[in-house]
């Protein structure tokens, strides 16, 4: 056995996909060892908790190969968006405690139970679901010299985005109306790690390179294409979550006017 390569640089999160009713798992690589065959074993912090299977299924004359996809989660280099409350458990973001005062006082950096963001400032209130964004677009202007075209391009290799996305705003990573351009952009070997819109969005965007990717807790659609020419391939997406349903989302953020002023749910 040896120590993971990975592990003197980043902590290295694996995703597991499911093959059955439970949900995707992720744990920590800490090291990695080899058969007498060659082939590698990656040991994990903490062991999994659900089966995931792999195995050749033979129906009638025809045989399939069915496995449950892996993923690496983690890079060296990370463009990592604000994350309110991901670092933490949620419960403990929002959590109101008793003061060690005989009374109440707004100021005292304690949110204290019959506080909230509205009211005082010792409270966060919601973790808003607005992360990282990466924007390729074109444009045009003109002036004396005539009408002039710009273009963005990118090669992203590589890279992990963690916390990506804005809430029913923009994707982690968008093409817009590119055109013809479009064939200038790669983005390969990138992780996609928890996010709060879709994960990639072309749009108007032609011959875009987009392989190998990992997405992972992205809103679905995961990966949406409008355009002709792009070469999708080799990309994984798992744990999607549906608009307006995850957490602390500005959207449904609940309030009722009572007769004691405007009373909201956080």
């Amino acid at each position: 056995m040896r120590d993971c390569a990975l592990c003197a640089h980043v902590s290295p999160y694996l995703c597991c996909v499911i093959t059955d009713m439970h949900a995707a798992e992720v744990r920590i690589i800490i090291a990695v060892s080899f058969t007498d065959t060659g082939k590698s074993i990656i040991h994990f912090a903490e062991p999994l908790q659900h089966s995931h299977y792999s195995g050749l299924e033979t129906h009638g004359a025809r045989s399939i190969e069915m496995r449950s996809q892996v993923g690496l989660l983690t890079r060296n280099i990370v463009i990592k968006g604000e994350g309110q409350g991901e670092e933490q458990t949620y419960h403990a973001w929002n959590a109101q405690t008793s003061s060690a005062s005989a009374t109440a006082l707004c100021g005292n950096g304690i949110c204290e139970v019959g506080e909230n963001s509205l009211t005082c400032g010792d409270c966060v209130g919601p973790a808003y679901e607005f992360g990282a964004s990466i924007l390729v677009g074109r444009y045009e202007e003109e002036d004396a010299s005539g009408r002039r075209q710009f273009a963005g391009n990118m090669q992203l290799d590589n890279v992990e985005m963690r916390y990506f996305g804005q809430n029913n705003l923009r994707a982690g990573l968008e093409l817009v109306n590119l055109r013809e351009k479009g064939a200038n952009v790669s983005v390969t070997n990138i992780a996609m790690n928890r996010g709060y819109f879709r994960a990639i969005d072309i749009q108007n965007s032609d011959g875009a390179k987009i392989d190998g990717n990992l997405m992972f807790r992205s809103h679905l659609p995961a990966l949406r294409v409008t355009g002709t020419g792009n070469v999708i391939t080799n990309n994984l997406a798992t744990v999607g979550i549906f608009w307006n349903s995850h957490r602390g989302a500005i959207q449904v953020r609940a309030c009722a006017l009572v007769s004691s002023g405007l009373f909201c749910l956080y």
